[in-house]
């Protein structure tokens, strides 16, 4: 492949991603109300599955997503492509699926610092301007979250359990496939 033909590759990938995202907001709305509304248990059977028999497909293929906008970004930067993976990386987190947050959980802080030391090298004011914002987000998005929590906001306290949820599914039955019975069922 050329570098031509694998952007296009992971722009038409990125572009399925999105669609099975559309089709998760469309076919799962309970679900979707479920964790920012609280309106009932976060139980395996409200987890967002797409078009997938689990969660743990669908968060594959956004991780992939949020790999693709990294090609695309690699051949030729920009401001959209980095969007979608902000929103890949914020689904990964609303499906759940342990092992895809941790995987975007340590391939988007590096793939944030491999691509600010290249930009340094080629446009160090844009980058600048560029890393201030992301980490001006970051600090921003942290802050109206903890202050949200502490106020008790449905929305960010909701968000919260769902979080947790997905921590104490990860921490049950590691010595024994019971807690997988029930996801491959």
């Amino acid at each position: 492949f050329s570098k031509k033909k694998m952007a296009w590759v992971a722009i038409a990938y990125m572009l399925f991603t999105l669609v099975n995202i559309i089709i998760s907001l469309i076919t799962e709305f309970g679900v979707y109300k479920n964790i920012f509304g609280g309106t009932e248990n976060l139980e395996i059977e409200n987890s967002l599955k797409s078009i997938y028999n689990n969660e743990n497909m669908f968060g594959v293929i956004v991780l992939v997503g949020i790999c693709a906008c990294a090609v695309v970004n690699y051949a030729k930067p920009n401001v959209p492509t980095f969007v979608l993976m902000a929103i890949f990386f914020l689904w990964t987190l609303l499906i759940g699926s342990g092992t895809c947050v941790i995987c975007a959980l340590i391939f988007v802080p590096i793939y944030i610092v491999i691509e600010t030391v290249r930009g340094l090298k080629e446009r160090p004011i844009r980058c600048c301007i560029w890393m201030s914002a992301v980490i001006l987000t970051i600090i921003i998005c942290i802050v109206i979250f903890a202050i949200g929590v502490h106020n008790d906001v449905e929305f960010f306290v909701n968000f919260e359990e769902h979080l947790d949820v997905i921590r104490l599914e990860q921490n049950a039955h590691f010595d024994n496939f019971t807690g997988r019975i029930a996801k491959w069922v």
